[in-house]
């Protein structure tokens, strides 16, 4: 295998020898794909992980799980995608969609004083 020239930046460069009766030769092997992918949320409360999980199938699912000031932990709002492209996409769509955290000091009301 010969190196990359100079500035140039190859990632994943697997390969994996093939032979025939003559020669050897490397054919590339595919880089493995990421299992999940978690968009985490942090407030003052707690926090919120949105989750989505590849399966066996290439199909895949989201989920949310969160935690609160006292650690403890609650998984929920499950939805099963047709693939983890569209996992990742509807879980971007909740991260959006999420109300933003409520401010850590009082606001006083405003009004007559």
């Amino acid at each position: 295998m010969t190196p990359a020239p100079k500035g140039c930046h190859v990632k994943n460069e697997t390969a994996t020898p093939v032979s025939d009766d003559t020669t050897t030769t490397t054919e590339p092997t595919m880089p493995k794909m990421p299992k999940t992918a978690t968009i985490t949320l942090t407030a003052p409360g707690g926090t919120m992980q949105i989750v989505a999980e590849r399966r066996a199938d290439n199909s895949a699912r989201t989920y949310i799980i969160t935690t609160d000031t006292e650690k403890k932990s609650a998984r929920g709002m499950s939805q099963n995608h047709p693939s983890f492209d569209a996992a990742k996409a509807a879980s971007e769509k909740m991260a959006v969609k999420t109300p933003p955290a409520a401010p850590s000091t009082p606001v006083a009301p405003k009004g007559k004083k």
